[in-house]
């Protein structure tokens, strides 16, 4: 390999990293608002500084694919990569500002089950992303995509059953407001499995 190609596959696999590290970082504080819930307003403006660093990154990112000739990998795979984890960062935001916006005076034990969920979610991503740099690694993220399926698959399991307590035990407006907070999450935890998916067909295309 032309030595001069390394910074550009180094570039690219650098900003992936910080954008799972961004996603993990956010829905750690999205969980932590819930866990804590008299700092939500503190968390939320974290929230928002979060995600407005993912905004840059993402600018950095197209920026550096229209400029760059060669990348590690299909820049169409790199920016899809890129939109998914962004979209993780955005709806982390939208369940924040929901909760301030419908002024919601406690979380439910959904809530924290939910953002439980997608903080473990975007824990695998940033684990699995690391090992996208050298090829003989792929099979170990592995792992990583499968507990996140298994993640999707009980926010699927939870969600359903949430809505059922919601419907039976709240009052028309606080069944709205939370609904769509508890569908942000999950909308959140769908973007974590897009990733994981991405990364699992990359490894067959590169195999």
């Amino acid at each position: 390999m032309f030595s001069w190609l390394v910074p550009q596959e180094k570039k690219f696999y650098d900003f992936l990293e910080q954008y799972s590290d961004l996603s993990r970082e956010c829905s750690g504080k999205l969980m932590e608002l819930f866990k804590d819930f008299e700092k939500r307003e503190e968390l939320y403006l974290d929230i928002k500084i979060i995600e407005s660093k993912g905004d840059d990154l993402m600018h950095k990112i197209v920026d550096e694919l229209n400029s760059t000739f060669i990348t590690p990998i299909d820049r169409e795979d790199i920016y899809e990569l890129a939109n998914r984890l962004d979209d993780i960062l955005d709806f982390n935001e939208g369940v924040a500002e929901r909760v301030m916006m419908f002024k919601l005076e406690e979380p439910t034990k959904a809530l924290n089950e939910l953002s439980d969920i997608l903080y473990q979610s975007a824990k695998e991503l940033a684990a699995a992303m690391p090992l996208m740099r050298v090829k003989k690694k792929w099979p170990d993220m592995k792992k990583h995509l499968v507990e996140i399926n298994r993640l999707e698959n009980s926010a699927d399991r939870l969600m359903r059953k949430a809505l059922v307590e919601l419907f039976e035990t709240k009052e028309a407006v606080e069944i709205m407001k939370l609904k769509e907070i508890y569908e942000h999450i999950e909308e959140a935890i769908d973007r974590c499995e897009d990733v994981a998916e991405i990364i699992e067909n990359l490894g067959v295309k590169n195999a």
